[in-house]
């Protein structure tokens, strides 16, 4: 499995993610012998007509700006740790692994977090810092004490990956709607308009159980990818929390969540369309 941010970087991302679309019974496939439509479609056997991409460009863009927006988080996680290591270096004259240095900034900013008596606190802080980094006295890690605090990995690219991923999601959770109400003899146009008038995601959800019997939920937890719903309702959550002036709600670990569910998205919406959509 390619990870993250090599996927992020590479000039095939997103247009690795792609399916092509059978035009007669819209089932979807990942097979790169069906760009070419001399071969039968798995579902139909239906040959010679151009196949369509999935998902739609907006979507294609939508996962480009997410991948351009992680690569750059990553390089300034890159620059920030670097700037860490190099401070403590000069404060403390030896140079530490990143790894640990960041996990004594993530402890001691839990403990922080933990305690109300603040001068006891601090000094628990202080008797960490100089028992992770091996210091000989309180006076050292009173020098560590301030870059270690200080340090957070949270820049605006993560509150922008998980804004951009709820909306590619929303987005692909519409055009599934749009074809399932197709599938079912709807015409496309008034296919759109029912959707566009579903304003919020528990009226999206309720329109996809009616049309299908099915919750989206349960749905989604008999594809392979069963911690999808939970991730996306925990990155939707965050996003809300944004919205509604906690500008700390989102952070690294939620935009890796977010990250994980675009790149995973294609597959999951693919899998749903061929169950609920695609027919003979």
């Amino acid at each position: 499995m390619i990870p993250n941010r090599e996927l992020a970087n590479s000039g095939s991302f997103p247009t690795c993610l792609t399916y092509t679309e059978c035009p007669k019974c819209r089932y979807l496939s990942n097979s790169p012998d069906l760009d070419c439509p001399d071969i039968p479609c798995p579902k139909c056997s239906v040959s010679g007509l151009t196949r369509l991409i999935f998902p739609s460009l907006s979507a294609l863009e939508l996962l480009e700006m997410i991948g351009y927006f992680y690569s750059k988080a990553c390089d300034r996680i890159d620059n920030l740790e670097e700037e860490l290591v190099k401070t403590l270096q000069e404060q403390l004259g030896e140079k530490y692994d990143s790894d640990l240095a960041i996990k004594t900034a993530r402890e001691i900013q839990n403990l922080y977090n933990k305690y109300d008596d603040k001068e006891l606190e601090y000094n628990k802080m202080l008797e960490m810092i100089k028992e992770r980094l091996s210091l000989q006295t309180i006076e050292e890690a009173q020098k560590a004490f301030v870059p270690l605090f200080k340090y957070d990995d949270s820049f605006e690219e993560h509150k922008v990956i998980v804004i951009l991923t709820c909306t590619l999601l929303e987005k692909m959770f519409d055009d599934l709607l749009i074809k399932i109400n197709i599938s079912k003899g709807v015409d496309w146009s008034e296919a759109e308009k029912k959707v566009s008038q579903l304003r919020n995601f528990n009226k999206r959800c309720k329109a996809f159980e009616k049309i299908t019997g099915n919750s989206l939920k349960n749905a989604i937890g008999q594809t392979s990818m069963t911690t999808f719903y939970k991730d996306w309702k925990d990155i939707r959550d965050k996003r809300n929390e944004f919205i509604h002036r906690r500008p700390f709600a989102i952070g690294k670990s939620t935009a890796e969540k977010a990250f994980n569910l675009a790149k995973n998205a294609c597959s999951l919406f693919a899998c749903l369309q061929n169950h609920f959509c695609a027919n003979n």
